[in-house]
């Protein structure tokens, strides 16, 4: 997502907060070497630690996440949207 981000933006973000799948010291260090100054996983693992200028930062990412999470839930819930298992562009631009 790291090179997405970069590519359609142009920039390189500071701050990085990530679901505890991706937490790894790969995932750290992929993120560090493109420039991005906070990294904030939700879940740690083993010896793993966020990096982060400040504890309120890292506060501050961990609940801006938990938001976000919070707000896809509640329109998946309200419009009764489910997991989508198909695959390609075909099959996304299919009639309903």
């Amino acid at each position: 997502m790291t090179k997405k981000v970069i590519k359609t933006y142009g920039i390189v973000p500071h701050n990085g907060a990530t679901d505890g799948g991706y937490a790894s010291l790969a995932n750290q260090q992929y993120a560090q070497k493109h420039g991005i100054m906070n990294i904030v996983f939700n879940k740690i693992v083993g010896s793993l630690r966020n990096v982060c200028s400040s504890k309120n930062l890292e506060t501050r990412l961990k609940k801006w996440r938990g938001t976000i999470e919070a707000i896809i839930s509640n329109i998946k819930r309200g419009f009764h949207l489910h997991r989508c298992n198909w695959k390609g562009e075909e099959h996304f631009a299919q009639p309903l």
